[in-house]
């Protein structure tokens, strides 16, 4: 965020970039619970998520307002993140009674690509560092970046059992 900020805005936004973050992890959130609607469709409960999302709504309108006051944008970023963060346990809970399945269940899933995350955005920041904090390091960052998170996958892939990639092919055959 502060890279993408100084060299794509300029320094007049960077104030923004704890807010960016804060969405960032939003983001990563979001995308987590956003796969969960088709186990609500196939259980006939399709009603259970915009439930929970008029609670997501409830939360935000209760907290924006002193968040935003004491913290201002950042405050506003951070409520949108936490009423999200709410509702997405609670749909992870209900999801895992509805098709009996455990909670690490999940967890298991969210294993690979948690670390290869964690590891092509170690490796970003170590190719910036070397490259130095300009456009052509965070290219090049972003760029390694991406390559240690698809070989990671891959690994996990080939000698794990992860199936991303099979999934992936089902996917582009009948879409």
């Amino acid at each position: 965020a502060p890279d993408f900020t100084k060299i794509f805005l300029g320094e007049k936004w960077m104030p923004m970039v704890p807010a960016m973050q804060v969405l960032a992890f939003f983001g990563a959130i979001r995308a987590i619970g956003a796969t969960l609607g088709p186990v609500y469709s196939a259980k006939c409960r399709p009603d259970y998520p915009t439930k929970l999302n008029f609670m997501r709504l409830v939360l935000i309108v209760i907290l924006i307002y002193p968040l935003t006051i004491r913290f201002g944008i950042f405050g506003t970023a951070l409520t949108v993140l936490l009423a999200t963060l709410i509702q997405n346990v609670v749909l992870i809970y209900q999801a895992s009674i509805f098709i009996q399945a455990k909670l690490l269940d999940f967890g298991k899933n969210l294993f690979f690509p948690l670390c290869s995350a964690i590891c092509m955005m170690g490796g970003g920041l170590v190719v910036e560092a070397l490259c130095g904090n300009n456009t052509y390091g965070f290219f090049v960052s972003i760029v390694i970046g991406l390559l240690i998170y698809l070989s990671l996958v891959y690994i996990a892939s080939k000698f794990m059992g992860y199936t991303i990639f099979k999934r992936l092919k089902e996917v582009l055959n009948y879409g």
